[in-house]
């Protein structure tokens, strides 16, 4: 029997409360973005290969694969998640989940669209901003349902299920369905099938496994402090990824860093440090509140730096670079032509290599090709 509905008619609390990843359409007020001005032939711009299509290793630089950029058919959408043979696309404003089989040329949608809580098939299912998705071993969607404070699975079959959270706000851990999150806004499966979850308000790592939930990092409280699980501390993340070797990558929004967590919980500096626009090494580089984090096969971290409208990359070497964006618009093209406006959301599709990417202030879903001119 499906879980029990009920619908929420007032502006949700939790919502007041994101400072950047709800409440508001821009990110928390930062210094001054260090970007170059772009030209006036970029900003707002479309080209004819924004024409919805699959992702494709092949194609030149990015091109757009859902959404028009006129709200209605995608609305801010933050998260996105690549599997074999699935795409999945958290369309945070209008409740609904976008997912895909055929490498993007044909998306149905999870969700009445009604802000609301309701398990049950794909077309009664109801989302309350839903912001992060990840792609479970078995192929089936799971989705973040930032306030119903709940994680949700979307079986093959299209029917919602709830799987973590009992739906209020807290943090409480313990039986996964009797758990309490704090504002969950990313996740991520290890290869064991372990579910990791970003929770922005707790600024926690949570763990959820074996029909248990329990907390990774966060215990510490609220700041910046690298270290043991038990004293690190995070500052509002957002993202998170995790690689082949079982470590975690976290998109340390408020800190302005991206962060790794070991499998034991220690937590280090990936790169990054006061708030900015640089290319550098390690901490000498800067982001301007990073949110979405992706790891390639190679072990290179991809970052949506949101602040600078900039996909940039983190080299196994440490080396920060930028990879394509850098001033607020939009431009479908080669990597250097290409423009976002506040990238929220990144995964590898692992069928032909492409980093998918949700533009969330211009409404679109985006596939790169990293390699390419």
């Amino acid at each position: 029997m499906p879980r029990a509905l009920f619908l929420l008619f007032a502006l949700p609390i939790a919502a007041c409360e994101f400072n950047g990843a709800i409440s508001q359409e821009t990110p928390s007020p930062g210094p001054e973005i260090l970007a170059p001005p772009a030209s006036a032939s970029a900003i707002g711009a479309t080209t004819a290969s924004a024409t919805p299509g699959a992702a494709n290793v092949a194609l030149k630089g990015v091109r757009t694969i859902l959404g028009s950029g006129i709200l209605g058919s995608l609305r801010h959408p933050r998260g996105v998640a690549a599997g074999s043979a699935v795409l999945a696309a958290a369309d945070t404003r209008n409740h609904k989940i976008h997912l895909s089989r055929s490498g993007g040329t044909e998306w149905a949608a999870s969700g009445t669209g009604l802000a609301g809580y309701f398990d049950g098939a794909s077309t009664e299912a109801q989302f309350f901003y839903p912001n992060g998705a990840a792609v479970d071993l078995d192929g089936t969607v799971l989705v973040v349902d930032t306030d119903n404070q709940a994680i949700r699975r979307i079986g093959k079959d299209g029917k919602v299920t709830t799987i973590a959270g009992d739906t209020r706000r807290g943090r409480i851990d313990g039986a996964a369905l009797e758990a309490r999150f704090a504002d969950p806004t990313g996740i991520a499966v290890d290869a064991q099938g372990a579910i990791f979850v970003v929770e922005q308000g707790g600024s926690s790592i949570r763990k959820v496994a074996g029909g248990q939930v329990t907390t990774l990092v966060g215990s510490a409280g609220v700041g910046f402090s690298d270290g043991a699980a038990d004293s690190a501390m995070l500052n509002r993340p957002f993202g998170l990824a995790a690689d082949a070797g079982g470590n975690l990558y976290v998109a340390d929004t408020d800190n302005h860093r991206v962060r790794k967590i070991l499998p034991n919980g220690f937590v280090s500096t990936l790169a990054g440090g006061d708030p900015g626009f640089k290319d550098g090494i390690r901490t000498a580089a800067q982001f301007n509140f990073p949110r979405g984090v992706a790891v390639d096969s190679a072990g290179r971290v991809y970052v949506a730096d949101a602040g600078n409208h900039a996909i940039r990359v983190i080299e196994t070497t440490g080396e920060v670079k930028t990879v394509a964006g850098g001033t607020a618009g939009f431009l479908d093209g080669t990597l250097a032509q290409a423009r976002f406006d506040e990238p929220s959301g990144l995964a590898f599709y692992p069928d032909d290599g492409s980093l998918i990417i949700a533009d969330t202030n211009n409404h679109r879903i985006r596939a790169m090709n990293p390699t390419s001119p």
